[in-house]
């Protein structure tokens, strides 16, 4: 192999390197993805004094969240993530009440 070849091929290979480097920096690796599709959930809980309470809402993970010493009456509405059952548990605070 020449000077003048091995060097052609070597540039090719440099070019292709940075060509990948540039793809890999650049592309955007969320630009595939489908917004999760949801439904509409209102959480009621009603009763008197105060409460901790966990429930299904829509987030990076699906996952739950918890407001803590709300005052009952609580509303809340949230989107879910089809597929998942809206849950909502409700934990009296230690001056009792009472929660439906």
């Amino acid at each position: 192999m020449t000077k003048r070849s091995l060097t052609a091929v070597l540039g090719a290979l440099l070019l292709l390197g940075c060509t990948a480097l540039a793809y890999v920096f650049v592309s955007d690796d969320s630009a595939g993805e489908r917004p999760l599709p949801t439904a509409g959930v209102t959480y009621e809980v009603t009763g008197t004094g105060k409460a901790d309470i966990t429930y299904l809402a829509r987030n990076a993970q699906g996952t739950a969240t918890t407001e803590s010493a709300v005052a009952l009456p609580w509303k809340k509405s949230v989107r879910v993530p089809l597929g998942k059952e809206p849950v909502v548990r409700v934990r009296l605070g230690s001056d009792g009440g009472e929660a439906r």
